[in-house]
């Protein structure tokens, strides 16, 4: 005030202005202080800290900030009108925390919940196919989902047959890629003939991909997942000059992969100490069943039971011949989702045999319709608890087999968990063996 009736008289002096004596107050009026709600369990829980009601309030009453307690942990704080700066509750956590001093407060690691994704199994399980037949010496192929639908008809499928309603595209790339397939045959026999063109001299590829098949107008298609393998060329590769003799790959290659895969799903494990209830089986196909782009006579048709998961054999020549390929081709067709819907055997620990086992060998003559698989098959399902394995190892024809009839010898091992076996124990339950054989099949032993 003094200032300014100084500066007034000044102003009077020198420029001859006009002042009243008692002056003239512009002051706009005073502004209500505010109000500020402080709770301690959010300002513990902010800072980490256990501060109770009065040492909160003890902290801002150090810098000139009064409180007044209200309700059962909180605080009214009216701020001085300097301190512009403080707006709100976390405005006066602050100044606590710095009155407490930051060094004091402890320090600890956020608490957040973390759960590990669900995993869907059946993406696992494609995994660890792909993993298995690559092992096998296999190649995974990816190819596009859509294709030409021609190839179909390239493959002889019949106008009835499901595979031959296509779901068209509305907007296709070209002309090769306007249906979304429903067979991964097609795209693996364009791979063939590529890596032909490449002189690859082993050619072993498969793809475990979805078809998909319309379910209706303005319905989303029906997807499946199929695995579809070929094989062509050098049994052995490029280390067969080396290692092995030059031999063209056959349906028994096909074959083995099949099985490899189904030993590795946990699949068709029937043992003679546990036969399966419904084993899967190789059958020869049958005028119903047979793939119109294969060769019957080199055709194989997996079931278990009735069911038909799939199937194997050579592609035929004048359809090889429509996708530019000139040396023969073997593959194998599966139902991919069927085999991962049957029940599977968990891999189980067993420790080393500790006694010896005992090997008989049996020759039977039998009819040549007889199939050879069914004599160990049949060996298996007796159940004897001495039987740990039955397999073929020999099928002859010659000049003293009686016309119309084969010789199939079998080879057995035998062995007990719980002590050495004796000549006798052994030939109990061979002698079961063989009478079962010849009782089932017709046969007669073989003793040359």
């Amino acid at each position: 005030v003094t200032a300014l009736n100084r500066a007034a008289a000044l102003i009077q002096e020198i420029a001859g202005g006009d002042a009243p004596a008692e002056g003239i107050d512009r002051f706009p009026g005073k502004v209500a202080p505010r109000s500020i709600t402080l709770s301690t369990r959010r300002s513990n829980n902010l800072l980490g800290l256990h501060l109770t009601r009065e040492e909160i309030a003890k902290l801002l009453a150090s810098i000139d900030i009064p409180t007044q307690p209200t309700g059962t942990d909180e605080l009214l704080v009216t701020p001085p009108s300097f301190r512009v700066d403080i707006e709100r509750e976390a405005d006066l956590i602050e100044e606590v925390a710095r009155r407490y001093g930051y060094n004091r407060i402890p320090t600890s690691l956020p608490k957040v919940s973390l759960s590990y994704p669900e995993q869907d199994a059946n993406r696992l399980k494609r995994e660890q196919t792909s993993a298995q037949l690559s092992a096998a010496g296999y190649n995974e192929a990816i190819n596009y989902s859509f294709n030409s639908a021609a190839n179909i008809d390239l493959l002889e499928i019949a106008r009835e047959d499901q595979r031959h309603t296509t779901l068209p595209l509305l907007n296709p790339l070209s002309e090769e890629q306007g249906v979304m397939r429903t067979m991964l045959l097609p795209g693996l026999l364009d791979n063939v003939r590529r890596n032909l063109n490449y002189q690859q001299t082993a050619i072993r590829l498969f793809e475990l991909g979805k078809v998909f098949f319309p379910a209706g107008e303005n319905q989303q298609p029906l997807e499946k997942h199929r695995l579809t393998g070929v094989l062509a060329g050098n049994r052995h590769g490029s280390a067969s000059p080396l290692h092995f003799k030059a031999e063209e790959v056959d349906l028994l290659d096909a074959k083995g992969g099949v099985e490899f895969l189904l030993q590795s799903m946990g699949l068709n494990t029937a043992t003679a100490k546990q036969p399966a209830e419904a084993p899967l089986v190789f059958a020869e196909v049958t005028a119903e069943s047979a793939e119109p782009f294969a060769e019957a006579r080199y055709s194989l048709d997996l079931l278990c039971g009735p069911i038909r998961l799939g199937s194997l054999g050579l592609i035929r020549a004048n359809v090889l011949r429509r996708f530019a390929i000139k040396h023969p081709v073997y593959y194998f067709d599966l139902d991919y989702d069927a085999l991962c819907a049957l029940p599977a055997t968990k891999p189980a620990f067993s420790s080393l045999p500790v006694y010896p086992a005992v090997q008989r060998d049996i020759a039977l003559l039998v009819a040549e319709e007889v199939k050879a698989g069914e004599l160990p098959t049949a060996v298996r399902n007796i159940g004897d608890p001495l039987i740990e394995r039955c397999e073929i190892f020999d099928i002859f024809r010659g000049e003293k087999i009686p016309a119309g009839y084969k010789s199939v010898a079998l080879t057995i091992t035998y062995r007990s968990t719980k002590k050495t076996l004796t000549e006798k124990n052994v030939e109990k339950s061979h002698t079961k063996i063989v009478e079962l054989l010849t009782a089932t099949f017709k046969g007669n032993i073989r003793h040359e």
